[in-house]
């Protein structure tokens, strides 16, 4: 987690998002907002000059919040619930209710002081939003199958055969959207561009990557590794050293990358012997993979921080760009 410096001196304001409210912890004063295009105006407007919003992911309820807060120029941290949960119970604090969330979010953000969340483009929103439409349709697509595969009746049949052809061209469709996406975007292609130069990535993987990365090219590759999942992470006890194993993260990307894996083994000049290397060591097919999965992340962060810095030096700003 990114952190800002602490000799900045911002008011943390912890915001629990529901559907219908915002529970707000206001420098200890605790007080609500409905979470409408009204209410959420009337919070703008409550928050004091030196605001930075700590929020948690909700699924899509706190969206509209931290756009506005970004249309305002107000900065803004949308944390992971697991990290403000734990941190919670370190404190001993067990209770759990939409006043005391909020405020344990403004002590997570003046404990920790995390960086704010960077606004998200149109393209990246789209291009998430169509991957879950994708998503539901490959498996309308195979459930429709799976049916007429058992099927006797012809009118059964006849029917999810409908269905399956509906389903197909949706999405097709849809494919064909996140394609135009990928190759015309002003915002994305160029990215879109380094990401599908590399072997064994396609353009659903590529569409993954920059939906639900956007932190690629802006971080080193330690913390990339980290934030999808893919970091290896100790599990020693006094003289005991037992196997690294990777969590957390986020699946979809994970999932895409782990997929990649298996087609780069077999057509990059340097993942395949790397693979070959860990499965020589006697590394586990998937422990191997997964190691794949990880370098070829890395190497797609190190690309992109390259194009980066490249369109960067054009207005002479480079300083936020890791070297490593």
């Amino acid at each position: 987690m990114n952190t800002i410096p602490s000799s900045d001196i911002v008011v943390h304001i912890g915001i629990d998002v529901a559907k219908a409210s915002l529970q707000v912890d206001l420098q200890g004063t605790s007080t609500s907002f409905d979470n409408s295009p009204k209410g959420r105006a009337a919070l703008l407007s409550a928050l004091p000059r030196a605001a930075f919003v700590i929020m948690e992911a909700t699924g899509s309820y706190h969206l509209r919040l931290l756009e506005l807060l970004h249309s305002r120029g107000v900065p803004a941290a949308v944390i992971n619930p697991v990290w403000v949960k734990k941190f919670a119970g370190a404190a001993g604090k067990l209770a759990k209710t939409d006043r005391s969330d909020a405020a344990m979010l403004s002590a997570f953000g003046q404990t920790f002081r995390p960086a704010p969340t960077s606004p998200r483009e149109p393209e990246r929103v789209e291009l998430k939003e169509l991957l879950a439409i994708r998503d539901t349709l490959v498996a309308e697509t195979v459930l429709w199958k799976n049916f007429m595969e058992h099927q006797q009746s012809a009118v059964a049949r006849k029917m999810t055969a409908s269905r399956l052809k509906q389903a197909t061209a949706a999405l097709a469709k849809v494919e064909k959207r996140i394609s135009v996406l990928l190759e015309e975007s002003v915002a994305i292609a160029p990215a879109a561009r380094v990401i599908r130069a590399c072997k064994g990535i396609g353009l659903v993987t590529t569409a993954v990557l920059l939906a639900e990365m956007p932190e690629l090219g802006q971080v080193g590759r330690r913390e990339i590794a980290a934030l999808a999942g893919l970091a290896p992470y100790s599990n020693d006890s006094g003289k005991s050293e037992g196997p690294r194993h990777i969590r957390a993260g986020r699946s979809n990307v994970k999932r895409a990358l782990y997929m990649a894996s298996l087609s780069a083994v077999r057509h990059d000049p340097v993942l395949g012997p790397a693979y070959k290397q860990l499965r020589a060591k006697g590394k586990p097919s998937k422990v191997a993979l997964v190691a794949i999965a990880r370098r070829l992340l890395v190497i797609i962060n190190a690309r992109l921080r390259d194009l980066y810095v490249e369109h960067s030096k054009e207005k002479g700003d480079t300083a936020r760009y890791p070297t490593k």
